[in-house]
């Protein structure tokens, strides 16, 4: 067999061995603040493995700035892109990549680009505890881990960008697309600087102002803007154009370890450990919602710990420099969360497109619904493992030590389960993918094969687009004519009927299709892949400065840090810089 031969036969093993998963999310969970061995491995660790004869105790506390970089990154991983623009449907230069405007009740002939640039912030307080019960068992120790975090979360979205164009398009929408009520709709449109508010003490012809589009980006994507037959806000997903913020305690870590080798010269020993969840979970309100912690992942594990320097560890030595390592194990066990998702046959971002309620006729009912509220479910998240560990070189002379090392984590991919088994309220109603169909359409007569101009009723229609995308404008096409009807409905995407015209001159109006059946959606149509994180893995570099009192009792010691954290696996991670100030002291 040739070169080529085996390059192409390891090409094959590759695609057939690597992982699934999803391009992109609808969830973004990062990496804990509580879960950073290289934090805790820095500053203290020469009081910490010491062989008293006596039970000891340690306490150290490290305030930390964390900020993410590389915002184009995680833009991509919710969008593909940082820059969404919105067209509408009826524009006849919008390109493959735009999202149609329509579903989130922006005018047919609206353009507009959204600049996107998530960005994390983190303060972490964390609180550090460790007991040498030497005196007990030499060797046995108990260590404790509790970060108060307080972290700031924003899209970082910037409707107003100079070189892109904009277009508020018509203040209202066509006839029969939107709104299905005839007295709603008599009128074709308000005057554009009149107010677009429902008012229900006007008079019936006047009250079409909910048939009214929406002004800006700002208020389309806010998830409170209903229009036409669209009365329920958006209870999930909204894009919130402000920074959120929350303040918790990240994950308390609890360890209990024993050390088989603990002199002056080293430690070698294994541990057990629990992570104890004491974050909040994903409630899929916002978009991109700030997290405290894991998710409300119990965990349960072990790990190693050890070092080795070239020095004892003791009182007035002149220089010493060595290695510590440690790495940790868990298993994180399934927890409860909620989580929007997309469906599997309509892509990314098909969480937003429109819905149709029908009756148990399978009659539209004059109620959409934007997907949103329906593709948001209870789930159960689980992850079989997860690894966090550090080594670091240090070099000690007097009371000044410096610190530099290397931190590896890594985080099995989610397995995500929609709980089907206990249906939500909504699962009660049946819906349909509206995608560019009209909620009604205009009735004309028909004599003698002509149809007579002038609008007679407005017809409510079934039709659905099951395949539709939040892409891809599939405008209604023409159906064909019935044979022997004393009637015609046309879509709203027709234009109108002016004078006596034949039904064999019809080519260039689109009748609407009365008579198909709608296919409807449930949650089985969703996809978990699209809200599941795949395979999780960061590199860090960092460092730290410290500065120990050994000439006061409780040998106080202070110092400062800093660490860089990279992805390592098809950028499902968060790329981060921190900053940190740590002191502590033994007795």
């Amino acid at each position: 067999m040739n070169t080529k031969n085996y390059i192409i036969l390891f090409a094959i093993f590759s695609a057939a061995i690597q992982p699934l998963h999803c391009k992109h999310l609808t969830t973004f969970i990062p990496r804990s603040q509580g879960a950073n061995t290289a934090r805790e491995l820095v500053g203290w660790q020469q009081q910490l493995y010491v062989p008293y004869k006596e039970n000891y105790i340690a306490i150290a506390s490290t305030t930390e700035y964390t900020r993410s970089f590389d915002l184009c990154t995680l833009a991509h991983r919710f969008f593909s892109t940082n820059r969404l623009t919105f067209a509408g449907s009826e524009r006849e230069d919008r390109t493959e990549d735009d999202i149609i405007a329509d579903y989130f009740g922006l005018a047919t002939d609206f353009e507009g680009t959204l600049k996107i640039e998530p960005l994390i912030q983190n303060v972490i307080i964390d609180l550090n505890f460790y007991c040498g019960l030497n005196e007990w068992i030499p060797g046995l120790y108990v260590r404790v881990h509790a970060p108060i975090t307080h972290t700031r979360w924003t899209l970082g979205l910037d409707p107003c960008i100079v070189c892109a164009p904009k277009w508020p398009g018509e203040c209202i929408f066509p006839l029969c697309y939107m709104q299905s009520n005839p007295m709603m709709v008599t009128r074709s449109k308000p005057l554009c600087d009149e107010p677009c508010t429902n008012n229900s003490t006007l008079d019936p012809l006047d009250q079409n102002n909910s048939n009214c589009t929406a002004r800006n980006l700002r208020e389309a994507l806010g998830g409170n803007f209903t229009f036409g037959d669209m009365k329920e806000a958006w209870k999930f997903g909204r894009f919130d154009f402000c920074p959120r913020s929350r303040t918790g305690l990240a994950d308390i870590d609890a360890i209990l370890g024993y050390n088989m080798v603990e002199n002056d010269y080293g430690h070698f020993g294994i541990f057990l450990m629990t992570v104890v969840p004491t974050g909040n979970r994903p409630k899929a309100k916002f978009i991109f919602e700030p997290l405290v912690g894991n998710g409300r992942h119990w965990e349960f594990g072990g790990g190693l710990s050890g070092h080795i320097s070239y020095n004892p560890n003791i009182r007035g030595i002149r220089f010493n420099m060595g290695l510590y390592a440690e790495g940790n194990i868990t298993h994180m066990f399934p927890t409860d969360q909620i989580r929007s998702f997309d469906f599997v046959q309509n892509g990314l971002l098909s969480r937003y497109i429109l819905l149709k309620e029908f009756d148990n006729d399978l009659m539209y009912t004059g109620h959409l619904i934007n997907a949103i509220n329906l593709a948001t479910r209870n789930c159960e998240v689980s992850v079989s493992f997860k690894t966090d560990a550090s080594i670091k070189f240090f070099v000690q002379s007097g009371g000044w030590q410096a610190d530099i090392g290397y931190n590896i984590y890594y985080k099995d991919a989610e397995c995500v389960r929609i709980k089907t088994d206990c249906p939500c309220s909504i699962d009660e109603r049946h819906f349909g993918i509206k995608g560019l169909e009209g909620v009604c359409c205009n009735e004309y007569n028909l004599l003698d094969r002509l149809v007579v101009p002038g609008i007679i009723a407005n017809k409510k229609l079934n039709t659905t687009q099951p395949e539709a995308t939040m892409f891809d404008p599939n405008l209604p096409e023409s159906a064909p004519v019935p044979q022997n009807v004393v009637t015609i409905c046309f879509s709203w995407n027709s234009d109108p009927i002016e004078d006596f015209t034949p039904v064999t001159e019809l080519q260039d109006f689109v009748i609407a299709d009365t008579t198909t059946k709608p296919v409807l959606v449930t949650c089985k149509d969703l996809d978990p892949c699209s809200a599941a994180q795949g395979k999780m893995l960061t590199h860090k570099i960092f460092g730290h400065i410290g500065y120990t009192f050994h000439n006061s009792c409780y040998e106080p010691h202070v110092g400062i840090g800093a660490e860089a954290e990279f992805d390592g696996h098809h950028d499902n991670a968060l790329k981060q810089w921190g900053t940190w100030l740590k002191w502590g002291f033994h007795f």
